[in-house]
């Protein structure tokens, strides 16, 4: 019986870590994710923001 219980506890410890290795891969993909997003929108906003100047500079000279 206390084999048994012994049994039991490492398989709730492999399932404990196989779950916070899978929580830490999910996480990672999101953050991951979330900077790709970020640096999408910013490259896009400087795009906008040179075409912009260069519009602006075009009509001054």
């Amino acid at each position: 019986m206390e084999q048994k219980h012994i049994d039991i506890e490492a398989h709730i410890r492999q399932a404990q870590k196989q779950r916070a290795q899978a929580q830490a891969e999910l996480l990672a993909a999101g953050w991951n994710k979330c900077v790709q997003m970020v640096s999408s929108l910013a490259q896009r906003r400087l795009k906008a923001h040179i075409v912009a100047a260069r519009s602006h500079a075009s009509a001054i000279y």
